[in-house]
């Protein structure tokens, strides 16, 4: 016997529900469920909610893919209401939405799967399937911004530089976010102090010890404001 026999013989047959008010998509997707390969069994398809409702609880599907956008009634109120009542069966979403907003909200009323209409035939099919073995199949956009509404925004960390007062280290913080030197309180100018061995905030409980290392660089920094102020004042 062949792989794909075997394959075959072990796929099981799923009844499948389709609710969708587009006449065109419908007849897609009823042709797509029919197709003997995927071993689907189309149980309805429906054009609102109000007309499923009855149907879907009486014949109860494995599986219904069901459009968020529905006349009256909503997809989504449609998946609220009855995943409660049919357990064993998978709701997925088949919409053109990709907001996260849309999808979380989906999610909570009780869908299995969200994939986009844009996806290709035999991955709806993949996610029909994967949805009645109890996986939850995503569009692989949807998985994307789902992953990003997780991941917070870095912030960026402020460091000290070693040597700098804090009037000096906020003077070079406003410089690099733009604000011209002649925009400073000419206060600020006066907290620019050459680094010594007596009077540096390097080491101000210390008169005899050298100066520390990085303080060379901030001679140069303390140089530079002086240079700067001088120009535009």
């Amino acid at each position: 016997m062949s792989e794909s026999i075997i394959e075959s013989t072990a796929l099981k047959s799923l009844r499948v529900g389709i609710v969708e008010d587009d006449p065109t998509l419908r007849l897609f997707m009823q042709k797509l469920i029919q197709k003997p390969d995927h071993h689907f069994e189309l149980a309805g398809a429906w054009e609102s909610a109000e007309a499923a409702v009855k149907p879907l609880i009486d014949s109860r599907p494995h599986v219904v893919v069901v459009d968020l956008e529905l006349p009256t009634v909503s997809g989504m109120e449609l998946i609220r209401q009855l995943s409660p009542r049919l357990i064993e069966t998978a709701f997925v979403v088949l919409t053109i939405h990709d907001n996260p907003d849309k999808v979380f909200d989906a999610l909570r009323a009780g869908a299995n799967g969200y994939l986009l209409k844009s996806a290709k035939p035999s991955e709806i099919a993949a996610g029909i399937r994967q949805a009645s073995e109890g996986g939850a199949p995503l569009s692989q956009n949807i998985a994307r911004l789902l992953i990003k509404s997780f991941q917070a925004p870095a912030v960026p960390q402020k460091k000290d530089i070693p040597c700098l007062t804090p009037r000096e280290s906020q003077m070079i913080e406003r410089l690099a976010q733009g604000m011209v030197p002649k925009k400073l309180p000419m206060t600020w100018a006066s907290a620019t102090k050459p680094c010594g061995n007596t009077s540096s905030p390097c080491t101000p409980n210390s008169t005899s010890a050298p100066a520390q290392k990085p303080c060379s660089s901030i001679w140069s920094i303390r140089r530079s404001f002086s240079v700067v102020f001088g120009f535009f004042r």
